[in-house]
Formats: structure tokens, sequence, C-alpha cells
């Protein structure tokens, strides 16, 4: 009996060994977490002040120049986000394959960069051809139609926008909790 019962605890031990070993994440995945979470902190107020702006637009409260307008004063910010996490994700994290592989970052922390980049999509095309859009290229062009720039609302951020911050916060939830 007592040979069984050691054998039981060596067993329990054993697996709680494994188990804790295998269950660890690397060290880098919490620095992204961390990164993520302040640059998403930023972008938030954007991307609601970018809706209640479209809204009011698709209300007739604005014209499209006014909306133009509005949009213009995120687009530098958002540029800064963006090269705040270019700059980190080049130089100063290595994306190993076992963290591009974790679930956390595969399924959420990876859809940071993505997110920055749906709403800079947006304000770009809803600022083209309008004098505050951020280059004479983009000044020069025609503005997108307004089937245009509702079908990019959609896309840039109903659709991307929307489902990929509830992915980012699960994989930040995991990480920073």
């Amino acid at each position: 009996m007592r040979k069984v019962i050691l054998i039981l605890i060596l067993a329990f031990l054993t697996l709680g060994v494994l188990v804790g070993c295998g269950g660890s994440d690397p060290d880098e995945l919490k620095d992204i977490a961390t990164k993520e979470n302040v640059w998403l902190e930023q972008l938030q107020p954007i991307a609601s002040n970018i809706t209640n702006s479209y809204e009011k637009w698709e209300a007739g409260e604005l014209s499209r120049e006014q909306l133009a307008n509005e949009l213009a004063k995120n687009i530098e910010e958002v540029q800064d986000l963006r090269s705040q996490s270019d700059q980190y994700y080049l130089n100063e994290i290595e994306l190993t394959e076992e963290i591009k592989k974790h679930p956390d970052y595969d399924q959420g922390l990876y859809y940071g960069q993505s997110l920055r980049l749906n709403v800079y999509t947006f304000l770009i095309a809803a600022t083209q051809g309008y004098q505050v859009a951020p280059s004479d290229t983009l000044k020069n062009k025609e503005p997108v139609t307004d089937q245009e720039l509702k079908s990019t609302f959609d896309t840039e951020m109903v659709t991307g926008y929307e489902r990929k911050v509830d992915k980012l916060k699960t994989a930040l939830g995991n990480q920073l909790n």
C-alpha cells in the first residue's frame, strides 16, 4: 500500500512539474502586451472620435469637407502611434517563433499593428482630395465618393477595428492580469 501511495505522489509531482513548466509564457509577451495596452489606450479615443464624426456626417450634420477637417486632426497622432510600434517591433523586440506561435500573440497581440493601420487607412480615405490631407499627393487627388467612404468605414472601422480590438483586449487580459 505504501508503494502505491508513493508512486501516486511521485506521479502527481511529476505531472505538476510538467504542467508548470509547459504553462509559462515567454517574458517578451508581457512586454509586448504592456506596449500594446498603452497604444490601445491612446488609439481608442481617436477611434471613438472618428466614429462620432462619421455618424454626424452620415446624419447630415457635417459636410464632407467638415468631416475631413475633423478627421485630419487625428492623422498625426495615429502616424506617431504607428511609428512608435514600428520602431518597437523592428528594433526593440525579437519576435521569435515561440512568440509568434503563442495564442496570445497569434490571436490577439498581433492585431495591435493592424488596428493602427485600419484607423490610418480610414483617415487617409476621408481626407483625400481636401487641403487637410497629410501630403500634396493626397491633396491633389479626387476625394473618394460617399459610397467609397462608407465602404471604407465599414471595412476598416467596423469589420476591421471592432473585430480585432476584442481579440487584442482578450490577449491583453491574459498577459496583464
